[in-house]
């Protein structure tokens, strides 16, 4: 039986705190159809590909975007751009990354993108939409204002 280096070595070399960029981009596959370059290698539970280092995980469209871009503006986050045409967030291709801020990056996401109604049936314009403060949602105006009305109602009832 072959056995392969010894664990210890591994994370040594993985703990070096240099990037391997060839070993980097053997992992990305050739441009297809949309120019999307994918990573093919080990992928996360939300189908972001990632790289182990020294500083732990980072997923590899950041990593890709860092090689290409330079580093990532303080408070911005890598939007993978679909209006481009590319839909895969394993895509680490130059063109297709972005730094944004995360209000847009949900803005722009897919399931944002087909989310143009609220539950109740308000149209979901820039002046209806409230943009939660940490970036990660958005929320009709119109039906935010009457959940706090009958909140406020409930308080003032109950004492």
């Amino acid at each position: 039986m072959t056995r392969g280096p010894d664990l210890r070595q591994r994370k040594k070399r993985a703990d070096s705190g240099r990037v391997s960029w060839p070993l980097f981009f053997s992992h990305i596959a050739l441009p297809d159809e949309n120019n999307c370059m994918e990573w093919v290698g080990p992928a996360g539970e939300a189908t972001l590909g990632f790289k182990y280092g020294r500083h732990g995980a980072r997923t590899a469209h950041r990593m890709a975007y860092e090689y290409w871009h330079g580093p990532i503006p303080h408070g911005l986050v890598i939007d993978h751009v679909y209006a481009w045409g590319c839909r895969s967030t394993l895509c680490c291709a130059p063109d297709h990354l972005e730094a944004v801020t995360q209000a847009e990056n949900v803005a722009r996401g897919h399931k944002g993108a087909l989310f143009t109604h609220c539950q109740s049936g308000h149209e979901m314009t820039s002046a209806n939409t409230y943009v939660r403060k940490d970036g990660r949602g958005r929320q009709c105006r119109r039906c935010k204002a009457d959940r706090e009305r009958i909140r406020q109602r409930a308080l003032k009832e109950a004492g």
